[in-house]
């Protein structure tokens, strides 16, 4: 008896374990997470996706890089679905400033109710926001609730009560695309006769933003509804001239305000961490203290340096005086003038091949006759090969002739 009985219960759970597995999906509907480009949820945007690309005249295209978009110079239309729980990084307006007036067009579907986008977009208040109501979504779909209803100029939508809101105030500089006409319900606090605009544009520069306050229905649920799927071909047929990319709002830096806190505030906001830390910076300032006193030192005078190139040249020309080599004295001047022709000028005076041209590039230079500086080289070059030793008064003239040129070349 006992094993049929197992058997049963094993059979019973494989049944259960099959019919949770088969019955159908079910799914968590997580207000701060992102409207995902592969999640096939109904709140979900895979569906969406497709659908988009399918029908795009110019492309449509999902890019998880925002940078390399926003930083194109092509022409483009980008779609941003995304949820109003985070608040904007100021650069980001900036950013998306700086992208539409460059002649592109912007559409953003969330809610508009971050005070960095209010003042980039001049928009007074925004008290549009997604209450959403999976309840009420039911009853719609059933028939027991009356549906909202979207008008535009084109002709009726009936949508869900995915959206409620109250209002949408506007400047004079928008236009409004499309208005949401609530009607009475149990649940969501809607009266008759209120209306929302869900829709609305306004040139910035050379391009457009295109403001959009249904972003629940740009998902799968809205693609595979064919009332809602009107309604996007609508809003999507705006951005059509181009092609169209679908950026992520999270790749604009934008994160919640308690995330930006730097350490140092994070410890100054909490009372034991800001004892602790003055408690450490006055233990490092006494530490300083004690130890400058105890390794303090007499400072010697620094006294000024003593000038011994005087006393150097001397040294070596007494040298040369005793020693009377006055060839080699001249070898030594005559090497230094030829590298100083090399380094300043770019010439070889030594080269046979050249000479004449270097003799009458110096002449150029210098100003010279090109037969007094060649007649010079020629002297220089005979006194070079002399046997022997040479006169003080050869090595005074062969100096001069030097230093003749040399000057004029300065």
């Amino acid at each position: 008896m006992k094993r049929p009985v197992i058997l049963l219960f094993v059979l019973v759970l494989v049944g259960l374990a099959l019919f949770l597995l088969l019955g159908g999906k079910s799914y968590d509907w997580d207000p701060q997470s992102e409207f995902l480009h592969d999640d096939d949820q109904p709140f979900g945007c895979k569906l969406f996706d497709e659908l988009a690309a399918a029908t795009a005249t110019y492309g449509y295209r999902y890019s998880a890089s925002a940078d390399s978009v926003l930083d194109s110079r092509e022409r483009l239309s980008v779609l941003m679905v995304y949820n109003g729980d985070r608040s904007w990084d100021s650069r980001a307006s900036e950013r998306l400033d700086d992208f539409v007036r460059r002649g592109n067009k912007l559409m953003l579907v969330g809610c508009m109710d971050d005070y960095d986008l209010r003042e980039w977009l001049d928009l007074d208040r925004i008290s549009l926001s997604t209450l959403f109501s999976p309840q009420l979504l039911k009853k719609t779909l059933k028939g027991e609730v009356k549906s909202d209803t979207i008008v535009w100029s084109k002709g009726r939508l009936p949508v869900g009560h995915v959206l409620l809101g109250e209002g949408y105030p506007l400047q004079k500089k928008y236009t409004v695309l499309a208005k949401l006409n609530l009607h009475d319900a149990e649940e969501g606090g809607i009266w008759e006769g209120r209306h929302c605009a869900v829709a609305v544009k306004r040139k910035i520069g050379k391009g457009t933003v295109y403001l959009v306050g249904t972003p629940l229905l740009f998902t799968n649920y809205g693609a595979s509804d064919p009332d809602i799927l009107r309604y996007l071909s609508f809003l999507l047929s705006q951005l059509d001239d181009r092609p169209i990319v679908r950026v992520s709002a999270r790749q604009l830096e934008w994160q919640p305000k308690e995330e930006t806190l730097s350490p140092l505030s994070f410890m100054l906001q909490h009372r034991p961490l800001k004892w602790a830390l003055y408690t450490l910076l006055a233990t490092i300032v006494l530490l300083m203290l004690f130890m400058a006193r105890r390794r303090q030192r007499v400072i010697p005078v620094v006294e000024k340096p003593v000038n011994r190139n005087l006393s150097f040249v001397r040294l070596l020309g007494t040298i040369y005086y005793r020693n009377h080599d006055n060839l080699d004295l001249l070898r030594k001047k005559y090497n230094y003038f030829c590298e100083e022709l090399r380094r300043t000028q770019l010439i070889d005076i030594n080269d046979a091949n050249a000479k004449s041209d270097n003799i009458r590039f110096l002449a150029m230079c210098t100003g010279m006759e090109e037969q007094t500086i060649s007649d010079t080289f020629l002297y220089l070059e005979n006194l070079l090969e002399t046997q022997g030793n040479i006169s003080n008064g050869q090595l005074v003239t062969a100096i001069e002739r030097i230093d003749e040129i040399t000057q004029r070349l300065t």
